[in-house]
């Protein structure tokens, strides 16, 4: 509803019932839609919005259990290390003195060989040198007698 005077310009909005009326159905519109739309959209997302932080606080609850864990088992490890360094210089040990044990058995069984072979090689010696002597006296007299053409005794 206009009323134009000479000159003047029309209004740039036009304030009528019409306006009641969208109103009413903007109102009618956002009530339907807040209805079917809005509210399950939005409780979708709260629920994605919890599910996703369930999770994260869950990711976060087992890396720090597992952190606890990697942990616990290098305590373990270190443990086991030490015990298997303790073990081995223990081993190391009886190894070294039943080698030294050995060794010395063997030094004196080497040094009693030694000695007997030493004391048969005496005996060898001075049986030999009592048979040479016996022999060299056999042959002195041998050779005397050939060289003075008689027998010498």
């Amino acid at each position: 509803m206009w009323i134009l005077v000479a000159g003047a310009e029309p209004p740039l909005i036009d304030m009528d019932w019409t306006v009641a009326v969208q109103l009413v159905l903007f109102l009618l519109l956002l009530a339907v839609l807040t209805q079917l739309l809005f509210k399950p959209y939005l409780r979708l997302r709260d629920e994605r919005e919890r599910a996703i932080g369930g999770t994260a606080d869950e990711a976060r609850r087992i890396e720090t259990d597992a952190q606890a864990r990697i942990a616990e088992y290098q305590g373990h490890l270190a443990k086991a290390k030490a015990r298997g360094a303790e073990e081995r210089a223990r081993i190391r040990a009886a190894g070294a003195a039943r080698e030294r044990g050995v060794v010395d058995k063997a030094r004196a069984e080497t040094s009693l060989r030694v000695a007997e072979a030493r004391a048969e090689l005496a005996r060898l010696g001075e049986q030999t040198r009592v048979e040479l002597s016996r022999q060299a006296d056999d042959i002195g007299r041998q050779l005397a007698s050939r060289l003075l053409g008689r027998e010498v005794s």
